[in-house]
């Protein structure tokens, strides 16, 4: 455990607190599309990603998802870090958006660990700006882009560390972006028909986007 620790979270560089992690805290795998942690409940676990992808988003009354920024490894999920602290249920939803592994910490830790460890104080609240930063480049977009243009800078991001290549379903990006499948069809037909992107299945090869 100390190792998987000290490879993925290296800024959490002191042996009492992964000690007490390793003693604590139970490595879970969830399998694409599991729900981590369910909207409306209150917060048990607190969970950092050794591996994989999970997808924040909030679920409304009429089933509709908005969906509000990703956990990757190496991060701390900020809405739980919030819950714990203010002791309230959530109000959003944690969802394995691939296979995904779990570091799971009794959420009753938090506060002593706040209070005990500065580097633990200064990592769980990093994190914390890191996700609220992007929650509001999130809502940025929304409010102030084309959805054209929001999906050229959807796919520039995310094929960022992949080579230009997105293995992704239209539903999948139509959700993130808040929007439709059949529109976000539409509009990568058309990237495609200008040459921007080669569409296949389930996945799409960036050729030629500029950063919106």
């Amino acid at each position: 455990m100390k190792d998987i620790l000290k490879a993925i979270f290296p800024q959490l560089n002191d042996e009492s607190l992964l000690a007490e992690i390793s003693e604590n805290a139970v490595l879970k795998d969830f399998s694409r599309g599991d729900v981590i942690v369910d909207q409306g409940t209150h917060i048990r676990i607190i969970p950092l990603v050794t591996k994989g992808e999970v997808k924040i988003m909030r679920r409304e009354e009429s089933g509709a998802g908005l969906y509000l920024y990703s956990l990757h490894r190496g991060d701390i999920c900020a809405m739980s870090v919030s819950c714990c602290i203010n002791r309230t249920k959530t109000n959003v939803m944690a969802v394995a958006d691939t296979d995904t592994e779990i570091l799971m910490i009794p959420s009753y830790f938090m506060d002593a660990w706040i209070v005990k460890y500065q580097i633990w104080r200064a990592f769980v609240f990093g994190n914390y700006r890191n996700k609220f930063d992007e929650l509001l480049d999130s809502l940025n977009s929304i409010a102030f882009l084309k959805l054209e243009e929001r999906l050229e800078r959807f796919l520039i991001i995310r094929t960022a560390k992949t080579n230009g290549v997105l293995k992704m379903t239209h539903n999948a990006i139509a959700e993130e972006l808040n929007s439709t499948r059949e529109v976000i069809s539409r509009h990568l037909k058309q990237m495609e028909v200008a040459g921007k992107i080669e569409i296949k299945r389930n996945e799409i090869i960036l050729k030629s986007v500029r950063e919106v």
